[in-house]
C-alpha cells in the first residue's frame, strides 16, 4: 500500500531517468514511488495468471487521477516494445474530464464517476486499454449544490463556439439554461402543466430529429397502456419536472455510454494474455448538505473498505502460507451491520427508498418516518433531536447526516417506454442507435423481472442500478490481486507547503489506513528477504560466515543481538518481524554505522597527521641543517678574519 500527498506544485520525481529506475528492480531497491507500484504490479502480472488491479482512493483534489495517469504512462512508455503506434489513453483522458468532471466546493476538476482502467498485455508488452465506468452521477446534468457547477463540457462547448455555429444549433449563452440557470417551466395552477414555449420542442425535436409534438406529449403526461389503447393523462408541475429531468439525464448517461464505447474501440487491441487494472473512484464525502448522492458515495466506499480489509487479510494469510507461518486470526471492526443497514433486503435505507419512490403518494417525509421506523434503534443510525428532515448514519469513518430533500426525485432513474421509443425512431442515425441498443436492453430486462417476479412489472431506479454497479464492481475486484494507492490533501485550501495533522489525521481514519496498520500490526508487519536482510545487517555479525546459506546467517545474527522468539518468525525465504525488533536492529545497525564512521574519521585523521608530522618534520631537519651549515659558514669566516689580522 502506498499513500501519495499532493504536493499542490510540480516536483521533479517524474522523469525518464527515475522511470528507468524503476524499471526491472525490486520495490526494496527504490524508494516508495507510484513507479514502483506499477513496476511491481506490472511484474506480478508477468508471473501469474491472476489479473492484478491498483485500487486508487481519496477525497477529491488529493491526485488520484493524476497517480492514474503516471500508473499509464509508465507502463505504456516502458513496456510498448517496438510498437511506436501504441494509442495512448492519456489522449483521451481530456474528452472523458470533459463529460465526467465538474466543479465541486472541494475540487474545480472533480471527477464525479469512477472509472476502471484495463491496460492489456500481451507477451510482455503493452498492447492497448479499456475503460469501463462505475456510479456516474448523473443528477449532477439536473442540480448542482451552491457554488458547484454542471459538467465541464456544457461550458466548453457555448465557450468555443464561433456565433454562426450557435445560431444553427440555437445555442445561447449559458446564463440562459434551466440546467446552467434557467427555469423553462411555467404553470397555469398547481394541478397542470404545459410547456411554456412551443418553440423549445420544435428546436428540441429538429436537433434530435424526433417529433417535437410526442416530446412535449411524453414530458407533460403519464401514459398508461392498456390491452386495447394508450390512456394519456396530464401530469402536475411538479411530475412533469420530474419527467423532464429523468429524460436529460438519460440521454447525458446514453451518449456518456455511447462515447465510453466510441473510446474503447479506439484505444482496445485484438489479442491479450493479461491485465492490469487501475481503479479510480471517489472517496468518502462528509459535506455541509449530504444528500443522495453522498449516500450512496459513502456506502460503495464503506462496501470497499470492508473489501479492503478483506483483501489485505488474505494477502497477509496467502503470505504467511507462501512462507509456512502459522497465521494467528484476528477481530477486525464489523462493518456488515451498517452495510445492512443501508442495503439489506427488504428493510435496508436503499431499499426503502426504491419501495417509496415506487408509490403514487409517498413523499421524503414518509420516506424518513419509515427510515425511523424500521431503523430507530439501530446503534448505526440516529434519528434527530427535533423534528428536522434529517437522518444519521455512523459510517467507519465517522458519523454523517443526510438531508431526505429530494431523495425521491433523485432516486426516478427509469427509462420510460415511450422515451426510449421516441428516441429510438429519431432520423439522426447516432440518436437511433443509441436508444435502440437501451430499447432492447430495457426489452431483456423487463422480461427478466416478469420471470422473476410473475407478471408484476420491474421498477428501475438510480438506488438500485447504483447497487448493481457496485455489486459488479466487487465482483470484479475479488478476482483480482489488489494493491492499493491512498491519496491524501495536506491542508484544505489546496496550497504547497502547508500540513494541517488534524485534517490529514481525519483523512486517514476516512480511509481506513488505522484499520489497515491495525491489520499489520497485529502480526509481523516488516518482511525482509534474507539476502537483502543480511546485506544491510551483516555488519552486525561478529565474524563473517560466507560458507553458510543467509538464513542461518540471519539466524546467528538474530542470537547474537539477543532477539527474542515472539517478535521474529523465520519464513522459507523472508523473515517476518515485529515493529520493535526492527527498531533495535536499526538502532544496532545506526551505531554501527556510526561507530564505523568515527573509526574511518579516526584512522584518516591520523593517518593525516602522521603525513603532516613526517612532512613538516623532514622540513624542519632541512631548514635546521641549512640553518646550522649558515652558522658554521659564519662562524669559520669569522675565525679566518681573526686569525689573519
Amino acid at each position: 500500500m502506498l499513500l501519495s500527498i499532493n504536493p499542490f506544485k510540480p516536483l521533479n520525481i517524474y522523469t525518464a531517468e527515475l522511470r528507468e529506475q524503476y524499471q526491472g528492480n525490486q520495490q526494496q531497491k527504490n524508494p516508495p514511488h507510484v513507479y514502483a507500484i506499477a513496476e511491481g504490479t506490472f511484474t506480478q502480472s508477468q508471473a501469474s495468471t491472476q489479473e492484478q488491479c491498483i485500487i486508487i482512493s481519496g477525497q477529491s483534489g488529493s491526485g488520484k487521477t493524476e497517480a492514474t495517469k503516471l500508473i499509464v504512462h509508465y507502463l505504456s512508455t516502458m513496456y510498448q516494445g517496438r510498437n511506436n503506434n501504441l494509442r495512448q489513453p492519456m489522449k483521451v483522458f481530456p474528452i472523458l474530464e470533459s463529460f465526467g468532471n465538474a466543479k465541486t466546493i472541494l475540487n474545480d476538476n472533480s471527477s464525479r464517476f469512477g472509472k476502471y482502467l484495463h491496460i492489456h498485455i500481451l507477451n510482455g508488452v503493452v498492447v492497448g486499454t479499456s475503460l469501463s465506468r462505475y456510479l456516474l452521477e448523473k443528477s449532477r446534468v439536473i442540480f448542482q449544490a451552491n457554488e458547484e457547477r454542471n459538467y465541464h463540457v456544457f461550458y466548453e462547448i457555448l465557450a468555443g463556439m464561433n456565433d454562426w455555429d450557435k445560431q444553427e444549433l440555437y445555442l445561447q449563452g449559458p446564463e440562459t439554461y434551466y440546467y446552467l440557470n434557467q427555469v423553462l417551466f411555467q404553470h397555469e395552477s398547481f394541478e397542470v402543466s404545459h410547456i411554456f414555449s412551443d418553440a423549445e420542442t420544435r428546436r428540441v425535436g429538429s436537433l434530435l430529429q424526433i417529433s417535437s409534438e410526442a416530446l412535449q406529449t411524453i414530458i407533460t403526461h403519464r401514459v398508461t397502456e392498456t390491452t386495447y389503447e394508450k390512456i394519456y393523462c396530464p401530469l402536475s408541475v411538479e411530475r412533469a419536472i420530474e419527467s423532464r429531468d429523468a429524460i436529460a439525464k438519460a440521454l447525458y448517461l446514453v451518449l456518456f455510454d455511447w462515447l465510453l464505447e466510441q473510446i474503447n474501440d479506439w484505444l482496445s487491441p485484438s489479442k491479450m494474455d493479461s491485465t492490469v487494472g487501475v481503479l479510480d473512484i471517489y472517496g468518502f464525502e462528509d459535506l455541509g448538505v449530504n444528500s443522495f448522492e453522498q449516500l450512496c458515495i459513502n456506502f460503495a466506499n464503506e462496501q470497499l473498505q470492508h473489501f479492503v480489509n478483506k483483501a489485505v487479510i488474505s494477502q497477509e494469510q496467502e503470505e504467511y502460507s507462501a512462507e509456512q507461518i502459522q497465521w494467528n486470526s484476528m477481530h477486525l471492526k464489523n462493518f456488515n451491520s451498517c452495510l445492512e443497514l443501508i442495503s439489506s433486503r427488504p428493510q435496508g435505507i436503499l431499499h426503502i427508498l426504491d419501495e417509496q419512490t415506487c408509490l403514487p403518494q409517498a413523499t421524503d417525509h414518509t420516506f424518513l418516518q419509515k427510515c425511523h421506523y424500521h431503523h430507530g434503534n439501530s446503534p448505526h443510525y440516529a434519528k434527530p433531536k427535533s423534528p428536522l428532515p434529517v437522518f444519521t448514519i455512523y459510517h467507519y469513518a465517522g458519523a454523517v447526516t443526510y438531508q431526505v430533500q429530494n431523495f425521491l426525485n433523485k432516486n426516478h432513474d427509469q427509462f420510460k417506454t415511450e422515451v426510449v421509443e421516441l428516441f429510438a425512431r429519431s432520423q439522426l442515425k447516432m440518436v437511433s442507435e443509441m436508444f435502440q441498443k437501451v430499447h432492447d436492453d430495457y426489452i431483456q430486462q423487463r422480461e427478466l423481472g416478469w420471470r422473476r417476479k410473475g407478471l408484476r412489472q420491474q421498477h428501475f431506479t438510480a438506488a438500485s442500478h447504483f447497487l448493481q454497479s457496485l455489486n459488479e464492481l466487487i465482483t470484479r475486484l475479488e478476482r483480482c490481486k489488489t494493491t492499493f494507492i491512498r491519496c491524501l490533501k495536506p491542508n484544505y485550501v489546496k496550497l504547497p507547503g502547508i500540513f494541517d495533522v488534524d485534517y490529514m489525521s481525519a483523512q486517514l481514519r476516512h480511509g481506513g489506513m488505522l484499520e489497515t496498520i491495525h491489520i499489520r500490526k497485529e502480526g509481523f508487519p516488516i518482511r525482509l528477504q534474507y539476502s537483502y536482510f543480511i546485506e544491510r545487517y551483516g555488519v552486525l555479525l561478529t565474524q563473517q560466515l560466507s560458507e553458510v546459506s543467509d538464513k542461518e546467517q540471519t539466524m546467528a545474527l538474530l542470537d547474537m543481538v539477543g532477539a527474542e522468539e515472539e517478535h521474529y518468525r523465520l519464513g522459507l525465504t523472508k523473515l517476518f518481524l515485529k515493529e520493535l525488533l526492527y527498531k533495535q536492529l536499526e538502532e544496532k545497525w545506526n551505531n554501527t554505522q556510526t561507530w564505523a564512521a568515527i573509526t574511518i574519521q579516526r584512522n584518516i585523521r591520523g593517518f593525516l597527521c602522521r603525513r603532516n608530522f613526517k612532512f613538516f618534520r623532514q622540513k624542519a631537519i632541512v631548514i635546521q641543517s641549512h640553518i646550522r651549515g649558515h652558522q658554521a659558514r659564519y662562524r669559520e669566516h669569522r675565525d679566518q678574519r681573526g686569525i689573519e689580522g
